[in-house]
């Protein structure tokens, strides 16, 4: 591939950043100072709300230019000063990608949606539409060029969002958690692309991302940044090795090499964290009689209460003819913990909407509580609660005590009563200190809880939740399932919806997979995993930890980092 620039940027160079925005009277970035080399792949990772993003806004201009609020520092970008020159230079140099697709969209075809920026360029048409081709080509989004891009599914807008400015083909590209809607073959997708660019073109990527194991595959370097501060900045390897600092800043070690540690320790004064090397590791201990594996590798899914959901031959087909449900047969029982998992666009969402009653069938019944859904409003299902993938969707009062009274108060509950479910609520979600906040003021973690304290206060015996931990740290992520794992626990049924392997490993005890509307697995999470040709059909990865045992013992059974240590035998 040819080179796609005639001037060369040289490298990032932060000096001493501070940036506080106008509303607020903390600083957001403390300090900040590092260089990017050209060509480099630079992942920056930290817990959410420490300045990730907004250390992103301040490679292209945007800060401090555009945002409102007070700037120290310099940040050069190759000869150019992001203080001294036009946002407008920075166009077709430095392209951003935030983590929230749906900003980015103004269009009404994804197809515009790629050529907007390129008449901005002023080429040719022969020009745009090369480019157009190759982009739709490289990402996979060819099918979707005629589609309103607010109609696309999250991990789809997202590679919406990414084509764009991969089109125009920019010097860097600055990408503020890319992955965070994607299923695991859309995460491993884009992270190849990346490097794929960066090698054939020297392509300077920095990249935010909270996943450890993809990092630590693909980075070069790695800033941990925490309170506005650089905690660590070296090369990938060394970054690991402070494994102690990494945890105590919420970030955690991929597990192939949590495993090795725990198992081996340092080899060479360093922490192996390439997959390859670790499996290789464990196949000579095994080998060698050092090691043996002794865990149960077959679990049987105990039946819980009363079906409670139930889905007969159920068709599902939108307007434009897109069928998203075929011939769905599905039973549900009261206290069931149950994850829904599948490629983006595979119908897990439509699935869960036609479950809550917001959706009807085209074809079939589907009856919740002995409520033929079809026959009613969704808001008559109030046995089923039903937490959006953004949270942002749900939130539209004025402060979050408001928020969590608005359900109960629709219900024409007593005023007791509802104060009494709102104190209840606001405890079990943590936001008891919040309660008189403006809920767009609460970070995304937080709005997540909130959202789902909306659920809450109406008291369902089954919680949906679409993505519950999207762009959220792994602190954050653990914090909203435990939260699902107690009410679990007090007997509510919870469904969930997530590309998260590692966490329907850890919580969910009964798995669906979704294939092009159908449902094509559905039993014990283990046995599931275990179907690997299901799992390459649908271009699902496991938890790496999973993959680490059934690589080394064929079993399936290990859904922890904990589980598999207590499988070994050392000799």
């Amino acid at each position: 591939m040819a080179k796609w620039w005639y001037t060369v940027v040289k490298e990032i160079i932060i000096e001493d950043v501070w940036w506080k925005y106008k509303a607020s009277e903390d600083w957001v970035l403390k300090g900040i100072s590092l260089q990017v080399e050209k060509g480099q792949f630079y992942g920056i990772m930290g817990p959410s709300g420490v300045g990730k993003s907004t250390l992103c806004l301040c490679l292209n201009g945007i800060i401090p230019q555009a945002a409102k609020g007070e700037f120290k520092g310099r940040v050069k970008i190759g000869e150019m000063d992001t203080s001294e020159d036009y946002i407008s230079e920075f166009i077709g140099k430095v392209g951003l990608v935030s983590q929230d697709p749906d900003s980015q969209f103004i269009m009404m075809s994804v197809e515009d949606e790629l050529v907007s920026p390129l008449e901005n360029l002023n080429l040719s048409r022969d020009e745009i539409a090369e480019r157009i081709e190759w982009v739709a080509d490289l990402v996979d989004i060819k099918h979707l060029l005629k589609k309103y891009p607010h109609e696309l599914s999250g991990g789809q807008k997202q590679r919406i969002a990414i084509a764009s400015f991969l089109a125009m083909r920019p010097e860097i590209l600055v990408l503020d958690e890319p992955t965070s809607d994607l299923d695991p073959v859309g995460k491993e997708s884009v992270f190849s692309i990346v490097e794929s660019l960066r090698t054939e073109t020297d392509l300077t990527i920095v990249m935010v991302e909270h996943d450890s194991e993809k990092l630590a595959k693909f980075a070069d370097r790695i800033a941990v940044i925490n309170d506005g501060t650089i905690i660590l900045d070296d090369d990938t390897d060394h970054v690991f090795q402070e494994y102690e600092k990494l945890r105590h800043n919420g970030i955690v070690l991929p597990q192939a090499a949590d495993a090795y540690l725990q198992t081996f320790g340092l080899k060479e004064d360093r922490l192996l964290v390439e997959y390859d090397r670790i499996l290789n590791e464990f196949r000579n201990a095994f080998s060698q009689g050092k090691l043996s594996f002794t865990a149960p590798c077959n679990t049987i899914l105990e039946k819980s209460g009363n079906e409670v959901i139930d889905f007969n031959d159920v068709d599902f087909h939108y307007p434009d003819g897109t069928k998203a449900a075929e011939q769905i047969n599905l039973q549900i029982h009261d206290g069931e913990y149950v994850a829904i998992i599948g490629q983006n666009g595979s119908g897990k969402t439509t699935l869960a909407k036609l479950l809550k009653g917001l959706l009807k069938p085209t074809n079939g019944k589907v009856t919740v509580f002995g409520t033929d859904t079809s026959k009613v409003s969704a808001t008559k299902i109030t046995q089923v609660g039903y937490c959006f993938q953004n949270p942002d969707h749900q939130l539209s009062r004025y402060d979050v005590r408001e928020e969590l009274e608005f359900g109960p108060k629709n219900l024409k509950l007593e005023k007791d009563e509802i104060e009494r479910r709102v104190d209840d609520v606001l405890n079990v979600i943590g936001l008891q200190n919040f309660a008189n906040e403006y809920p767009f003021f609460l970070g995304k973690g937080q709005r997540r809880r909130l959202a789902v304290g909306t659920i809450l206060t109406m008291q369902p015996k089954v919680v949906i939740v679409d993505e519950p931990t999207t762009g959220q740290d792994f602190l954050q992520s653990k914090e909203i399932m435990e939260l699902l794992d107690r009410l679990n626990e007090k007997g509510r049924t919870i469904i969930v919806i997530t590309h998260n392997m590692r966490l329907v490993a850890e919580h969910a005890k009964r798995t669906i997979i979704m294939h092009e509307g159908k449902i094509i697995a559905d039993g014990p999470t283990s046995e599931v995993f275990s179907k690997r040709a299901i799992l390459e059909q649908t271009h699902l990865n496991v938890p790496e930890i999973t993959n680490l045992a059934i690589d080394l013992t064929s079993c399936a059974n290990v859904m922890t980092v904990e589980q598999f240590l207590s499988g070994l035998v050392q000799s």
